[in-house]
């Protein structure tokens, strides 16, 4: 029942932000699917517990961009989380254990995305401020290639290149 199914998503996301502020939340909701009604308690624990696979992804891609930005942990002087996931209290404690830093919560989040938006417009249409402070470059998310023999792939446009971007190569079908 897909009605069910996006009332009970509905119901879900209500529980997340919940249980980033209180142990436990009870979830009632009157005829979710066939006139049928749902009632449960679930706790910050369980919670927890459901979603650490997920939470445990969030790691490897710090790293990576780590790794991209040639950097380690100790050269990051403040960590901002952004996004609804980041109020979770989960989150928090996974990413102050990776840094060793707690993170900054004297900058509200959601003002960091209208800021890195107001950077990026200023960039993309030449307004005038002092670009001295101000360093953004738009790159190629993932390498950009081209297949090969035995399923091989010749990267073309490696990944982080600052886009726009322009290279040729010229390739040889073979049967």
């Amino acid at each position: 029942n897909q009605k069910a199914l996006r009332r009970l998503k509905m119901y879900c996301e209500k529980v997340k932000r919940d249980l980033s502020s209180s142990s436990q939340v009870d979830i009632d909701i009157d005829a979710l699917a066939e006139g049928e009604d749902f009632t449960t308690t679930i706790t910050r624990a369980n919670f927890e517990h459901i979603c650490q696979d997920t939470f445990n992804k969030c790691i490897p891609p710090m790293e990576e961009a780590l790794k991209d930005a040639q950097m380690k942990k100790d050269d990051i002087d403040d960590v901002i989380l952004i996004g609804g996931s980041s109020r979770i209290p989960k989150i928090q404690e996974m990413i102050q254990n990776y840094f060793n830093k707690t993170p900054c919560n004297s900058i509200n989040p959601d003002e960091v995305v209208v800021i890195g938006a107001t950077i990026q417009a200023i960039n993309q249409y030449n307004i005038e401020v002092d670009r001295e402070k101000l360093v953004l470059l738009d790159v190629t998310p993932l390498s950009i290639g081209v297949k090969v023999s035995q399923g091989k792939m010749d990267v073309i446009i490696p990944k982080n290149t600052i886009i726009p971007y322009e290279k040729s190569c010229k390739f040889k079908t073979i049967k």
